[in-house]
């Protein structure tokens, strides 16, 4: 009986050993793709690159996580650094663009935000959130043309997005368009 119960216990404890870095792997995966804390987010996103078991496009995704809770946290060079790397290991990831796109934005850097906004509605030309940002960019550089052009096309794919209406209006009024606006 006492061997049985010494077999029993060691069974548990090989099978704690297997699943204890599967349990922490998931937590700290889970904390990088669902926190609401940035902090805590880049904390999960940080130990879950360290524990090297992501393909290249998870590892992109995890970096492109990351650097979204560096914006939200201010770190714009950080967030740029991340997805820069993540843009290296999966050029085509348009939300890494429209991201790093934010980032430089954060820094007032317009024209490397274009560029990024640019880049993802190439990849992905239904983009709404990017060709809405790259209008309020174009407006803010004072491309009107460019701006009511970016907010058409969102209102083209969403026509019940009245943000996007009244950010038109906004560049029509500031080209001279008065009666448009």
């Amino acid at each position: 009986m006492r061997e049985k119960t010494l077999r029993s216990a060691r069974s548990l404890v090989v099978l704690l050993a297997l699943l204890l870095p599967e349990v922490a792997r998931a937590y700290d995966f889970d904390a990088c793709t669902d926190s609401l804390d940035p902090a805590a987010a880049v904390e999960g996103c940080t130990a879950t690159l360290q524990k090297h078991w992501a393909n290249p496009a998870q590892v992109a995704m995890i970096l492109n996580n990351r650097g979204s809770a560096h914006v939200l946290l201010g770190e714009f060079d950080k967030a740029i650094a991340d997805f820069d790397r993540a843009i290296d290991l999966d050029p085509d990831y348009a939300r890494a663009h429209y991201n790093r796109a934010s980032a430089h934005l954060g820094k007032l850097d317009y024209q490397s935000a274009t560029a990024d906004l640019s880049k993802a509605i190439h990849l992905k030309q239904d983009y709404m959130e990017a060709l809405h940002n790259r209008g309020f960019v174009h407006e803010k550089l004072g491309l009107y043309t460019d701006a009511i052009a970016d907010f058409s096309k969102v209102i083209a794919i969403n026509p019940h997005l009245s943000l996007a209406f009244n950010n038109r209006g906004v560049a029509y009024k500031k080209s001279g368009q008065l009666h448009r606006a």
